[in-house]
């Protein structure tokens, strides 16, 4: 037989920010994966910060500073962007890795060689993105 426990748990606002950072995350996937919104099918109504991830995955004029100039360039939702995105999301939520270890993670969010150029915008963007939640990701640190 179980006890039923009628006291109600009232969220810190670090647990508060790190669950909307994590919707944030998953709408980002989710707005990567379905380019329409209106055909994301889901039994629960969608909360702020997941429809904000959906938003950010758009694609965007973006501008940022660069050695004191003004650079700006169009931001597409490509396979290296939800990537990273993915990675963060499991290390907020799961404590886990994407790929097949914490290492190789690790590479998609730092080493911006060859292949991997364009990541440091990508990480660049998800690091604004969560100074709004408060919320620090292992490994992501300046």
């Amino acid at each position: 037989m179980t006890t039923q426990v009628n006291e109600k748990y009232v969220l810190t606002e670090e647990e508060l920010n790190l669950r909307k950072a994590i919707d944030f995350f998953k709408g980002c996937v989710v707005g990567y994966t379905v380019s329409d919104i209106s055909k994301h099918n889901s039994t629960k109504e969608p909360r702020e910060d997941f429809l904000k991830g959906i938003k950010f995955a758009q694609t965007k004029e973006v501008t940022y500073d660069w050695n004191g100039r003004d650079f700006k360039y169009t931001r597409y939702t490509t396979k290296g962007w939800v990537t990273i995105c993915h990675i963060l999301h499991n290390r907020l939520r799961h404590s886990r890795p994407h790929t097949s270890s914490y290492e190789s993670d690790q590479k998609y969010l730092t080493d911006f060689n060859e292949d991997r150029f364009g990541n440091h915008l990508h990480v660049r963007e998800f690091k604004v993105a969560l100074q709004e939640y408060g919320v620090m990701i292992s490994g992501l640190e300046d």
